[in-house]
Formats: structure tokens, C-alpha cells, sequence
């Protein structure tokens, strides 16, 4: 990832160590990132990547406070330390790797996903909904796959819950027929 994004950085081009255009690390967002970076920043590389493992990794306990204040206000702070204290999370804020900044723009895509289902296709969260799934997706090579899974099951549980509302409100308008027929 370091000598993608050094060469990105350099030289305008993403080359193997052998000189072949290739792109052999597992994030190219990680790639971009640090590449973008090492034009403005004047540090080495593996410097420069602990540092963006270390802020992705305190960004995504604040967002997570943001995300579980959409469920409920009075968790967020106990999400965001639950998130802060995580030894994984710890671990590998420290690893210089493109962890943290997956686990950012998962948390990111789950929050923009819930603010465009809250407020509808028409709200201005349209774009940031099309931004955080291409930074995901480009992330990390799973992420296809993650993805999918996760919007299968968001439309399945939004299914299931339309399903659930109609039948209990089809439910209580016979009660309501009932009491009055009585």
C-alpha cells in the first residue's frame, strides 16, 4: 500500500515494485488517500499511514456516537466508549493499515443509509449516500460482497417491518370495527 501510494504520489502512476502497472494493495481508497496526502504533507509514508490509522480510528468512535444517537440519545456515549475501548479497535488504530478507515466508512455507509431511509429518496443525503458506497467498495475487495449481504438484509427487515405494520393495522381497524359494532 505504501509504495502504491509513494509512486501515485511521485510519479502520477500506480506501479508494482517491479515497474508493471499493477495495483497489489488490498485498498485502493487507502492507495488514494495517502497518496493525496504525501503531496501536502511533508512525511514518510509508513509515518504518515499511523497517522491516518489513528484518526480513522478515533473518527469511527464518533461517528459511532452519531449512529447510535440515531437509535437512541441516551446510548451514544456508551457506543462511542464501548467503540473507544475495543481492543481490536485499538489494535489496529496502531497498524498503520487501511482497518480503521474501513471500519470509518462502514460506520459512515450505515449512517448515511439510515438518514436517506429516514428522509426519503428526494432529501439532499442522496449524494452522500453515493460517495460513502464508492469510498466503501473501494476500500476493501470484500466489500462487494459485504455490501450486498447488508443491503439484502436492510430491504428484507424494511419488508418485513411494511408486512408487520400493514397486518397490525389491519388488526386494529377490525378491534376499532368491533367496538363500534357492539
Amino acid at each position: 500500500t505504501y509504495w502504491s501510494a509513494e509512486t501515485l504520489a511521485r510519479h502520477g502512476e500506480i506501479v508494482n515494485y517491479n515497474g508493471d502497472r499493477v495495483e497489489q494493495s488490498s485498498s485502493l481508497a487507502h492507495v488514494l488517500l495517502l497518496a493525496c496526502l504525501a503531496k501536502t504533507a511533508p512525511l514518510a509514508m509508513p509515518t504518515m499511514g499511523t497517522f491516518v490509522s489513528i484518526f480513522f480510528g478515533a473518527a469511527t468512535v464518533v461517528l459511532t456516537q452519531k449512529l447510535a444517537a440515531t437509535v437512541n440519545p441516551r446510548i451514544s456515549l456508551l457506543a462511542g466508549l464501548l467503540t473507544a475501548f475495543s481492543s481490536c479497535l485499538i489494535y489496529w488504530s496502531f497498524g498503520g493499515l487501511e482497518t480503521t478507515l474501513a471500519a470509518f466508512l462502514s460506520v459512515w455507509l450505515l449512517l448515511s443509509y439510515s438518514h436517506f431511509i429516514a428522509r426519503g429518496p428526494e432529501s439532499w443525503s442522496l449524494p452522500t449516500v453515493c460517495i460513502a458506497t464508492a469510498l466503501y467498495l473501494l476500500v476493501r475487495p470484500e466489500s462487494f460482497a459485504v455490501i450486498s449481504v447488508v443491503l439484502s438484509g436492510g430491504i428484507f427487515l424494511l419488508l418485513f417491518r411494511s408486512r408487520r405494520s400493514r397486518a397490525k393495522d389491519l388488526v386494529d381497524s377490525k378491534l376499532s370495527l368491533n367496538r363500534y359494532v357492539l
